[in-house]
């Protein structure tokens, strides 16, 4: 992304660093937080039999962790420094990985912390992304169904009953008198023995779908309004409405800070989350699918729509609040737009993780490729690298992240016209550093309409995948 940068290309080197600093605080912190809580029902033994003293196991842990933690830091730094043209001296290079492998260390800690003190992973590790996003954004501000299920079916019962014992007798019984019927009354029939089966497939299958559809919305319900995930999503919200207080329409790269943050938020948390779905319920799905109790697509047309309201709900929470309190474009139009282009981004992540999570079908492995995944959206979004290598520049045309945010500009910004007009950029052309920044960052690099036509393509496109990859799954 950043190959051999030029020095004088100041604002792309300051979104490598940041990245840098983003990437090195979240991942350390994020995995230090499962370390105590997964540790918990062994050391709480081992510590009930006297097998150690607190001091040894938590000295050992430390010390154990520390050539661990910085061995990978230092490979990446080792690649990064020299690939991406950094001030090449070895001095230089020596200063920024002590301050990396050091920041490691802060950040680990923090995770140790919190784990230690909540001692349950999940919760920790929610608790651990609502405070460094805060530290982030102090940074960006500155650059019942089963039980009817199982009772027993009287109609299919007797249906049963005579296809195997009367049916074949009635059709001997009959095989004298069928050449005495019409041909017209015989295809007559036929249709409508078609149209029944026909209706009678469809009511079963519409049956399945409504069971399946309030059992999710019953079990997604308090999964989904967690008062943990509730309090990360008004947290982020909060900050977020705190940071950017206000912000003048001139104060160009503040705001772009803002809606790329936004983009980031709802393109990474939805997807994460939607990557657990799945295999979660490989278990279940198997077993119940095994027994016949449903098809493959009334299942996960289920999910799908079940999925909807909940992943809708917390994200227009968090628009309402912080839109209002930036100060960004007062306009009901606008701020309608804006969440309209929010909830479809959400559930174009939500789509990728669900198909990730469905290829893969396991939760850990999937969420660490939904974690690359977004983070090469995330950089090619078009905020913190602009002269991208020719040979990594498609991967922004892949990436939702970058629709998103270019779409998000649009509305707040229009074609740069208003902006550059305010700034002067007509009259003293294209030369000084904001003029070009207007037109590197806020002119439109991709229409619209082209934009919200391949969000939707994606929208299709990932729930389609979903579909192919939970139907190579055989029990």
């Amino acid at each position: 992304m950043w190959w051999c940068s030029n020095f004088r290309d100041v604002q792309d080197r300051l979104g490598l660093l940041f990245f840098i600093s983003i990437f090195w605080g979240v991942f350390p912190s994020f995995n230090s937080s499962f370390a105590f809580p997964q540790e918990r029902a062994i050391f709480m033994k081992e510590r009930a039999s006297g097998m150690y003293t607190l001091s040894s196991y938590f000295m050992a842990r430390i010390v154990g962790d520390l050539p661990m933690e910085l061995i990978l830091p230092t490979f990446f730094l080792t690649i990064a420094y020299w690939m991406t043209g950094l001030k090449p001296e070895l001095g230089a290079f020596l200063l920024t990985l002590s301050i990396v492998l050091g920041y490691v260390l802060v950040s680990q800690g923090l995770g140790l912390f919190l784990g230690a003190l909540i001692m349950d992973a999940k919760q920790a590790s929610m608790v651990v992304t609502v405070i460094m996003l805060a530290f982030v954004l102090t940074g960006v501000s500155h650059l019942d169904g089963a039980s009817e299920r199982e009772r027993p079916n009287v109609k299919q019962s007797l249906v049963s009953s005579y296809d195997n014992l009367l049916a074949p007798k009635v059709k001997v019984a009959c095989m004298d008198t069928s050449s005495t019927i019409p041909k017209e009354i015989m295809i007559i029939e036929s249709h409508k023995k078609h149209r029944i089966r026909f209706i009678n497939g469809f009511s079963t299958w519409f049956n399945q779908f409504s069971i399946l559809l309030q059992r999710s919305l019953k079990e997604r319900r308090h999964e989904t309004f967690n008062s943990l995930k509730v309090f990360q999503v008004i947290a982020a919200s909060l900050l977020a409405g705190s940071m950017w207080w206000c912000s003048n329409f001139r104060d160009v790269q503040d705001r772009l800070g803002l809606l790329f943050f936004i983009s980031i938020f709802w393109g990474v948390f939805p997807s994460f989350n939607s990557s657990f779905a799945f295999p979660q319920e490989r278990a279940i799905f198997m077993k119940e699918r095994a027994s016949g109790m449903y098809t493959l697509s009334s299942y996960f047309m289920a999910r799908i729509v079940g999925d909807l309201p909940m992943e809708l709900i917390l994200p227009t929470f968090f628009l309402t609040i912080a839109y209002w309190m930036t100060g960004l474009k007062p306009e009901l139009g606008a701020f309608l737009l804006t969440l309209s282009i929010v909830l479809g981004y959400v559930l174009v992540s939500q789509g990728l993780g669900l198909f990730l999570g469905a290829l893969i079908m396991d939760a850990k492995q999937a969420s660490m490729v939904v974690t690359v995944i977004m983070l090469a959206f995330v950089l090619t979004g078009g905020y913190y690298v602009h002269k991208m290598p020719y040979y990594m520049a498609w991967i922004k045309y892949i990436s939702s992240t970058f629709y998103s945010y270019r779409l998000l500009i649009n509305i707040q910004y229009g074609g740069g016209e208003r902006i550059s007009y305010f700034l002067g950029c007509f009259h003293q052309g294209n030369n000084s550093a904001s003029c070009k920044f207007i037109e590197e960052d806020v002119a439109g690099q991709i229409h619209p309409a082209m934009s919200v036509c391949i969000l939707v393509f994606m929208f299709v496109g990932y729930r389609l995948l979903a579909y192919f990859a939970l139907k190579r799954i055989r029990a």
